[in-house]
C-alpha cells in the first residue's frame, strides 16, 4: 500500500496533487528563506529560496492557489513585485 498522498492529504486537506506540490514547495522555500546560513549549503538554499520567493515563478504559484505573493514577500522584508521593476530607481 502506497502511504505518500496520505502524508499530502493530511496537511494540505482533501486537493488535488498538484496544488499540494505547489504549496509544498511555496512552503519549503518560506522556510529555506527564513533559515539562518549555518554551513554554505543553508546559504545556498536560502539564497534560492529568496531568488525564488521574489521571482516571477514564485507570483505563478501563488497564483494557482489564489494566495497574495507580495503578502509573504512583505513578511520576510523582501520587495513586493511592484517595488522592484526592472530600471526603477
Amino acid at each position: 500500500m502506497n502511504r505518500a498522498p496520505t502524508h499530502w492529504r493530511a496537511f494540505f486537506g482533501n486537493v488535488e496533487p498538484e496544488f499540494a506540490l505547489i504549496g509544498a514547495v511555496i512552503l519549503f522555500a518560506l522556510r529555506d528563506a527564513r533559515r539562518a546560513p549555518t554551513n554554505r549549503h543553508r546559504a545556498a538554499a536560502r539564497d534560492d529560496a529568496r531568488a525564488y520567493l521574489a521571482g516571477p515563478a514564485f507570483a505563478d504559484d501563488c497564483a494557482w492557489l489564489n494566495l497574495d505573493p507580495d503578502r509573504a514577500r512583505r513578511a520576510l522584508g523582501l520587495p513586493s513585485a511592484a517595488n522592484s521593476s526592472p530600471g526603477e530607481s
